[in-house]
């Protein structure tokens, strides 16, 4: 399996006026090693590029490298880990309105596809 990295795609940085929001999403050290290796699309119907860097994961649009999500990860148990922030470019998100749960049910789908590796 190829680890995703901020150089397996040509991105975009997030835009400045992002929103955060305080989100508490849990998963076991075994989700997460999953979510860590991120994702690199190869078909046109896989929307997401998807990496991991320094406490960090990156969502950005697979084929324009918009970044409009970005989650911050930490160790909360043992072997649960939390994201508990999330970062929205609401200009370009499922929602604009950064407290609408669209934009965090719609991460947490994600991360839960990647971390069981289904194809997202």
């Amino acid at each position: 399996m190829e680890i995703a990295t901020r150089d397996s795609r040509k991105i975009k940085p997030m835009a400045n006026d992002a929103i955060l929001v305080l989100i508490d999403l849990r998963f076991s050290k075994t989700e997460i090693d999953s979510i860590k290796c991120g994702f690199i699309p190869k078909q046109m119907e896989q929307k997401w590029f998807i990496f991991y860097e320094n406490d960090w994961i990156y969502l950005h649009r697979a084929w324009t490298g918009y970044c409009i999500y970005k989650l911050k990860i930490k160790q909360v148990e043992k072997n649960e880990f939390s994201f508990y922030q999330l970062w929205i470019d609401c200009d370009k998100a499922i929602s604009q309105d950064p407290n609408d749960e669209a934009n965090i049910l719609f991460v947490n789908s994600l991360l839960n596809s990647l971390s069981k590796r289904e194809l997202i």
